[in-house]
């Protein structure tokens, strides 16, 4: 039989008073059960107690934690020692009233100022609790895992590829398309529509821009600037897409909008073949640099006409004139239809334009279009990108 001796100590008067309503509340009895549980709760606020090793396997597992030493100090000094006590004679366990009494005093606190925070532990879940919440983690931690290994929806299949981007590579470095692509191959499969699904979405969550100097790599944002001095290039994250991205992967919009930057900063017209190759770094075709040039010859403001040789002029006009092939050949056929000498005059008009590099001096002032070229925002109409 199991004798038990009176605790006989001065306890914070509140505590035990929320203490002796939870036994009320669970085992109607406090004298019986009130004892025996002060006992389980010292034993456990000791880790003495019979789950103190399972707790403490639980949390390796998890590489979690109980309540560590350092808690348990901080504990002791909370104001609990400066409430009212009240004497409190339940009958305990005398083993473990002694050992308990012992812990108290190897931590400088009173035995019945500590019995007050072992029973509040107690109440607030102890041991027990703290494994059910552990549980709880590790089957949380499992079904994380589960989605990861088998993500079933977009969503899932989403956070896994940018997780494994984050963990695997790191937004530290430059980041190839291929590895991208690979990620998103593994996670969500491989055809060509789930790669166009995937991959600007992952980009924009993940934050990546093109490498300013190379079309294969991407960076994130952040580092933007300090790429592009590292490769000799005076970068603002908020400039437009022609001073930030190499040119092969602009889209049909970023690459119109470039070319009239372009006018605009040169403040003279330009050849679809000095466009090809200044402006779009011979990264798209000459036939695709006209398509553009006449795109924006069409456009109120830009002029545009054939010389003899056929070399194609893009110009800034003065004003909102519009100035296409069907306008410059139709206006000539009235000059012959007047007796003016055509072969003379066009004679003229090439050999100043030779003499120019067959380009023309904008002399209007545009810096007012040119700042709103510069802050625009580039919209897509969402078709084909040619």
């Amino acid at each position: 039989m199991t004798y038990l001796t009176d605790l006989d100590w001065l306890v914070p008067a509140k505590e035990w008073e929320r203490y002796c309503n939870l036994m009320q509340e669970k085992w109607g009895d406090i004298a019986l059960y009130g004892g025996i549980i002060a006992s389980q709760a010292m034993r456990q606020y000791m880790d003495i107690d019979e789950f103190a090793e399972v707790e403490k396997e639980i949390s390796d597992t998890l590489q979690t934690g109980g309540p560590s030493e350092i808690e348990k100090t901080n504990a002791t000094t909370t104001p609990l020692s400066e409430q009212e006590k009240c004497r409190v004679r339940v009958g305990v366990h005398p083993p473990t009233k002694e050992a308990f009494s012992s812990f108290a005093r190897s931590n400088g606190e009173n035995p019945g100022v500590m019995f007050a925070y072992a029973i509040r532990e107690y109440r607030e879940g102890g041991r027990l609790g703290r494994i059910a919440e552990k549980l709880e983690q590790q089957d949380d931690y499992e079904q994380e895992q589960e989605q990861e290994r088998n993500p079933t929806t977009p969503a899932e299949k989403h956070e896994v590829i940018c997780d494994r981007i984050r963990g695997t590579v790191g937004l530290d470095r430059n980041i190839s398309e291929e590895t991208l692509i690979e990620a998103i191959e593994d996670v969500a499969g491989s055809s060509q529509p789930t790669i166009d699904k995937y991959l600007p979405d992952v980009l924009d969550d993940l934050e990546l821009v093109y490498h300013p100097d190379d079309a294969d790599l991407y960076i994130h944002e952040s580092r933007l600037e300090e790429v592009g001095a590292r490769v000799g290039l005076d970068i603002d994250p908020h400039s437009p897409p022609i001073d930030r991205k190499p040119a092969a992967v602009l889209d049909r919009d970023e690459r119109i909008q470039g070319i009239k930057i372009a006018l605009h900063r040169n403040a003279r017209a330009m050849s679809v073949s000095e466009i090809q190759s200044s402006v779009l770094d011979g990264a798209w075709s000459w036939d695709h640099a006209d398509e553009l040039a006449t795109e924006i010859a069409n456009q109120d403001g830009f002029g545009f006409r054939d010389t003899k040789s056929k070399k194609k002029i893009l110009g800034k006009s003065g004003g909102s004139s519009r100035q296409t092939r069907s306008q410059s050949s139709s206006q000539s056929s009235e000059i012959d239809s007047t007796g003016s000498d055509h072969a003379q005059q066009d004679d003229h008009d090439q050999e100043g334009q030779d003499d120019n590099d067959e380009r023309e001096t904008i002399t209007s002032d545009a810096a007012a279009e040119m700042d709103a070229l510069m802050n625009a925002e580039v919209a897509t109409d969402g078709g084909e990108d040619i």
